[in-house]
C-alpha cells in the first residue's frame, strides 16, 4: 500500500500531509506559491515581481539549458531537471540538489572535482524522487555515488527515497545531511538547515573523492559537517517569478538569521553599519570557534548584493577574526547560494581540525574549472597600505592672518560649512537627471576643505592657496564635476596677485572669467548644453555689467551677480541637454532643475551673503590702500 502511494504521489507530499512540523507547514506552503502543491488553490499575486522570463512555467528547465550553452561539458537530461557530467567520473561520483532559486548553486558547480550531477526542483521546492534516483542511476559506478542532501523536509524525504530505492537496486549509495545553520545554537537539530556551508562541504568532498572510498568519504563529509557553521543577514526579501516578495522590510530594518527560501529570520532589526552588523552575528560563532582556532571562511552572496559591499563585508570580517584571534586559513567570496535576487549574506565559517586540517585545505586548494569558486588564501589579517609619496603641501601649523584676511577666510569658511550640509538636497536633484551622487561629492569636499582652511596663507600666498583647495575638490568630487572645479580654480587663480591685499575687482573678474574658460575648454560645454556654463554665463555677464556701470560697491555686485545666477539656473532647468548624463534621458529632463547650476547659484550667493562689510566699497581698480585714501580725502571733504 506504501509502495502504491508512493508510486501515485512523491513521499514529500504524504509526509507534509501526515507531519504538522513547522519546516513540513513552510515547505507546503513554498510549492503552493509556486503552483505545484496538489489539492491546494493556487494564490493569485496581485503584484508579480519583474523577471526575465519566457514563462513561469518552464522557468527551471529554460535556465538549465542556458547554463549547458555555456558549458560544453554538461548536459541536461532530456524530461528532466537534472545536469551531468558529459563524462561521469570512475571514482566516487558526487551529487546534491534541492529547490532552484539558489544559483549557482547547485548545477553550476557541476564540474570535475566538485558534482557530477546536480538534482534541480521548482524555484524553492524540491526535486521528486524520481529525478533523484535518474541522477544516482546516471552517475552510479562500482565505486559509488554520495548524496548530500540539505536539511530541508522535502529534500531529505526525496532524496533518502531515492537513495533507498538505488539500493534496493544494487547500487552502492550513501547519504549526507548538512545543517550549518546556527542562527538558532547547536540544540535545534531540527530546525538547522542546510546554508552556504554545502558547498563548502560539496567542494572538498569532491576533491577527495578522487583517492577516497565511499563510506571514507562519508566519514570525512560527516566529521567536516559538524564543525561548518552558517548564519545569514538581509535587508530585502525575495519573489518566486511571478509572485510579489514573501514579506517586506522597512528602509531600515534587516533581517538576522534567516534562511534560502525567501523565509523571515530569528530577529528583525535595525539597519547597522556593516562592522556593527558583523559584531552583532559574531557572539553565534564564538560559542564554537575559540581564539587561536584555525578557519575557512565563506563570504555569500545571498543575492543582489553590489561587489562594493561584497568587499567591505570582507574586510570587515577579517578585520573581526583577527580581533578575535581566529587565525583565517582561506577565504572564499562570492556568489554561491544565493535566494533569488534577495539583498543580503551570508557568513559560513569552518573550524579546521587537526586530524583532517591538511586534507581539508589540500581539497579546498584542488583546481576546478569553476567560474563561481574563487578562493584567496590570505597574506595577511592587516591590510598592509603602500605609503604615498610625501605630499607637497603639509598642514603643520595654523596660520595667523589679519583681521580683513580672517574675515576673507571665513567667507570661505561659512560657504562651505553650509554646503556640507545640503548632501541629500544634491543627491535628490542629481537622483532626478544623473546618478544621485552629486550631494555626496559636496558633502565630502567641503569637509575636506573645512579641515584645511586655518592652515592655508591667503595673506601672502592666495595663489597657491586657491589652487589647493582646488585639488581637493577634484579629490572630494571625483568624476566629472571635482575636476572642473579644480581647472575653474587652477586655471582662474593665475589672474589673481600672489598677496591678498594686492587684488581688487579686476583682478576677482578676471579670475572668474578665466576659470569659466577653463571649464569649457575642458568640459567641450556651450552655453545653451544644459550645464553650469550656462548658470555660470549668466553670472559673469552680470559681473561685466556692473563693472562696466561703474559700480562702486563689491557687495553690491556680489549680490546682483548672484541674482542673475539663481536666474541663470532657472532659465537652464527649461533647456533640453546635449551634455552629461542628463542627455541620456531625451527631453524628460526639461523643467527639473540641474544639479550642477543649482550648486552654482548656491555657492555664488553664499559668498555674495557671507562677503565681509570691508570690501562694500572696493572700486573695480582699488586696492586697500587706495580705499584707505579715497576714503580719507572724502572726510575731509566732508569735514
Amino acid at each position: 500500500v506504501f509502495f502504491f502511494f508512493f508510486k501515485q504521489k512523491t513521499a514529500y507530499e504524504i509526509l507534509s500531509g501526515l507531519v504538522g512540523s513547522e519546516m513540513c507547514i513552510r515547505d507546503r506552503y513554498q510549492r503552493r506559491v509556486h503552483g505545484d502543491y496538489f489539492g491546494d488553490k493556487m494564490e493569485t499575486a496581485k503584484i508579480p515581481s519583474k523577471k526575465f522570463v519566457n514563462n513561469y512555467q518552464n522557468v527551471v528547465p529554460d535556465a538549465l539549458d542556458g547554463l549547458c550553452m555555456l558549458n560544453s561539458k554538461i548536459c541536461r537530461i532530456e524530461g528532466t531537471q537534472i545536469v551531468t557530467l558529459k563524462k561521469p567520473r570512475t571514482c566516487v561520483n558526487v551529487i546534491c540538489g534541492g529547490g532552484s532559486g539558489h544559483e549557482p548553486a547547485h548545477p553550476g558547480f557541476v564540474c570535475d572535482n566538485i558534482l557530477s550531477a546536480a538534482v534541480c526542483g521548482g524555484v524553492f521546492a524540491s526535486p521528486s524522487y524520481q529525478d533523484v534516483l535518474k541522477a544516482i542511476v546516471h552517475v552510479a559506478n562500482e565505486n559509488g555515488v554520495l548524496v548530500i542532501v540539505k536539511n530541508y523536509t522535502g529534500d531529505c524525504i526525496n532524496f533518502e527515497l531515492a537513495a533507498d530505492i538505488a539500493r534496493s537496486k544494487g547500487i552502492k549509495v550513501m547519504t549526507l545531511h548538512v545543517a550549518d545553520d546556527i542562527s538558532l545554537g547547536l540544540k535545534h537539530e531540527i530546525g538547522r538547515r542546510g546554508l552556504a556551508g554545502t558547498v563548502l562541504l560539496y567542494k572538498i568532498l569532491g576533491a577527495a573523492a578522487q583517492t577516497l572510498s565511499l563510506e571514507k568519504l562519508h566519514e570525512f563529509g560527516a566529521s567536516l559537517g559538524k564543525f561548518i557553521y552558517t548564519i545569514g543577514i538581509s535587508f530585502s526579501a525575495c519573489s518566486i517569478p511571478g509572485y510579489p516578495p514573501m514579506y517586506t522590510l522597512g528602509p531600515d530594518e534587516m533581517e538576522i538569521g534567516l534562511g534560502i527560501h525567501g523565509e523571515k529570520g530569528l530577529e528583525r532589526k535595525k539597519v547597522m553599519p556593516c562592522d556593527a552588523i558583523i559584531d552583532e552575528i559574531f557572539p553565534k560563532f564564538r560559542g564554537e570557534i575559540k581564539k587561536g582556532q584555525e578557519v575557512v571562511a565563506l563570504v555569500n552572496n545571498l543575492g543582489s548584493c553590489t561587489d562594493i559591499e561584497m568587499m567591505i563585508i570582507v574586510a570587515n570580517l577579517i578585520k573581526k577574526l583577527n580581533t578575535e584571534g581566529i587565525v583565517l586559513k582561506r577565504i572564499i567570496e562570492g556568489k554561491l547560494m544565493s535566494s533569488l535576487e534577495m539583498h543580503g549574506m551570508s557568513i559560513t565559517l569552518l573550524a579546521l581540525q587537526e586530524s583532517t586540517k591538511d586534507l581539508t585545505l589540500q581539497c579546498l586548494d584542488a583546481p576546478v574549472d569553476c567560474k563561481h569558486w574563487k578562493i584567496t588564501e590570505p597574506n595577511s589579517n592587516i591590510v598592509g597600505h603602500l605609503k604615498q609619496p610625501i605630499p607637497t603641501a603639509i598642514y603643520k601649523d595654523r596660520i595667523k592672518l589679519s583681521e580683513k584676511a580672517e574675515a576673507f577666510k571665513k567667507t570661505f569658511h561659512n560657504m562651505f560649512k553650509v554646503l556640507q550640509t545640503k548632501e541629500l538636497l544634491y543627491n535628490q536633484l542629481d537622483a532626478e537627471v544623473g546618478d544621485g551622487d552629486l550631494g555626496m561629492g559636496v558633502a565630502k569636499t567641503s569637509g575636506m576643505v573645512l579641515k584645511v582652511l586655518d592652515f592655508l596663507p591667503f595673506e601672502e600666498d592666495l595663489v597657491s592657496s586657491m589652487q589647493e583647495i582646488g585639488e581637493m575638490m577634484a579629490q572630494g568630487f571625483g568624476g566629472t564635476t571635482g575636476p572642473l572645479y579644480a581647472f575653474f580654480l587652477l586655471a582662474g587663480s593665475k589672474k589673481l596677485n600672489k598677496k591678498l591685499e594686492e587684488n581688487n575687482i579686476k583682478n576677482w573678474f578676471d579670475a572668474f572669467d578665466e576659470g569659466i574658460k577653463a571649464i569649457q575648454r575642458i568640459g567641450k560645454a556651450e552655453i545653451g548644453d544644459r550645464t553650469m556654463i550656462d548658470t555660470l554665463n549668466y553670472a559673469i555677464l552680470a559681473f561685466k555689467n556692473e563693472i562696466t556701470k561703474g559700480n562702486a560697491n563689491a557687495k553690491n555686485i556680489a549680490l546682483t551677480v548672484g541674482k542673475e545666477a539663481i536666474r541663470g539656473a532657472e532659465e537652464t532647468s527649461k533647456l533640453k541637454a546635449k551634455r552629461g548624463r542628463s542627455s541620456y534621458l531625451q527631453g524628460k529632463e526639461i523643467g527639473k532643475k540641474d544639479p550642477g547650476s543649482e550648486l552654482v547659484a548656491e555657492w555664488i550667493n553664499l559668498i555674495a551673503n557671507e562677503m565681509p562689510v570691508s570690501y562694500t566699497h572696493l572700486r573695480a581698480h582699488e586696492t586697500r590702500e587706495d580705499l584707505v585714501c579715497r576714503l580719507l580725502l572724502e572726510k575731509k571733504k566732508k569735514n
